[in-house]
C-alpha cells in the first residue's frame, strides 16, 4: 500500500509541477507531465521485458510471483494511473478542461486489467511488459514542450515519432499477444489455472489494438492539417 500511495503522491507532484513551471493551458500542461510520466513507465516496461522475455511464448500470461517486484511495479502503474484521474478531475472542475474519452478508457482498460490480476493471480507481468508502450504517450510530450517552446519543428517530428512507436511497436506487440493466447483457445490448449484470464486479457489486447489504430488516424490527421497548413502558407 506505502508502493502505490508514494506512486500517486509521485505523480500528482509532478502534474502540479509541471503545471506550474509551464502555466500554458491545462491540455497543454497535462500532456507534457504525462510524457514524463511515461518515460519512467516505459522504462519499468522496458526492464520487464528484458528480465522476462522468455515469456513471449505464453503471451506474457503467467501466474503472479508472490512477493516480487513485478507486485510493486503493478501499483506504481495503479497510483500513476489514480493521479491522473484525480488531475483530470480537478481539470475538469477548475480548469474548464474536458477530459478525453479516449485517454479515461484507456486507463480503466488497465485499472479492470490491474483488478483481475489481483483477484485471478494472474496477469502483473504482461501489465509491466505494457508499460513498454507508454512510448506513445512520451511523444506527445515532447509534441507538448515544442508548443511550449514556440518549436513547430519538434511538434511535427513528435506526430512522426508517434506514428512510428504506433505502427513498430505498440500495434504489433498487442498483435502478438493477442495471437498466441488466441491460438492456446481456438487449439484447445489453454492453461487451466489461467482459464479465467484469457476472457480479460483478450478482451484488453482488443480493446487496445482498436483504440491504437484510432490514435493512428488521429496522428495521421494531424500530419496532414499541418502539411495543409505549410502548402497554404508556401512552405516547402
Amino acid at each position: 500500500m506505502m508502493t502505490f500511495l508514494a506512486a500517486f503522491v509521485f505523480f500528482m507532484g509532478v502534474h502540479i509541477g509541471i503545471h506550474r513551471w509551464s502555466r500554458r493551458a491545462f491540455h497543454v500542461d497535462l500532456k507534457l507531465s504525462r510524457g514524463i510520466a511515461a518515460f519512467l513507465l516505459s522504462c519499468m516496461g522496458f526492464w520487464g521485458l528484458a528480465n522476462w522475455f522468455d515469456a513471449w511464448r505464453y503471451g506474457f500470461l503467467v501466474p503472479n510471483e508472490p512477493g516480487t517486484l513485478l507486485l510493486a511495479c503493478v501499483l506504481i502503474v495503479n497510483g500513476h494511473m489514480l493521479a491522473d484521474f484525480v488531475w483530470l478531475a480537478i481539470g475538469a472542475r477548475y480548469f474548464n478542461s474536458k477530459p478525453r474519452m479516449d485517454l479515461i478508457i484507456h486507463h480503466v482498460l488497465v485499472v479492470v486489467a490491474s483488478i483481475s490480476a489481483y483477484v485471478l493471480d494472474v496477469g502483473f507481468l504482461v501489465i509491466v511488459i505494457g508499460m513498454s508502450t507508454e512510448l506513445m504517450p512520451v511523444t506527445t510530450g515532447l509534441g507538448s514542450l515544442g508548443r511550449v517552446l514556440g518549436k513547430e519543428s519538434l511538434e511535427v517530428s513528435s506526430m512522426r515519432l508517434r506514428l512510428f512507436v504506433l505502427w513498430i511497436w505498440r500495434l504489433p506487440m498487442w498483435i502478438v499477444i493477442l495471437s498466441v493466447l488466441g491460438r492456446e483457445v481456438l487449439t484447445g490448449t489453454t492453461r487451466e489455472a489461467l482459464s479465467g484470464a484469457y476472457p480479460i486479457a483478450i478482451g484488453a489486447c482488443i480493446g487496445l489494438i482498436i483504440m491504437d489504430a484510432f490514435w493512428s488516424a488521429r496522428s495521421l490527421e494531424g500530419l496532414r492539417r499541418v502539411a495543409r497548413g505549410n502548402v497554404a502558407l508556401g512552405r516547402s
